[in-house]
């Protein structure tokens, strides 16, 4: 292999790193966004009194842990 061709492998190689790192922090910012969402639906059951709407609130947790899960699996596997 030439040098030219070697540089341009590096080249390509280090942007590939470069977006995969991106999609990371991408990912751990929606992560963080959710464990806040969390955070504020859960303050929110405590001032809650119907159960109703408490449950629905858990179900919201729920939700938002799934889609913590989902991030979690992305940064694992980055694609």
């Amino acid at each position: 292999m030439s040098i030219s061709s070697n540089q341009s492998s590096i080249l390509r190689i280090q942007n590939d790193i470069a977006n995969l790192q991106k999609k990371v922090a991408d990912e751990s910012k929606k992560e963080a966004s959710l464990l806040k969402q969390i955070q504020q639906t859960h303050s929110s059951i405590t001032k809650s009194s119907s159960a109703s709407t408490v449950s629905s609130k858990l179900n919201q947790i729920a939700r938002y842990n799934e889609d913590i899960a989902r991030c979690n699996s992305k940064k694992s596997r980055p694609s």
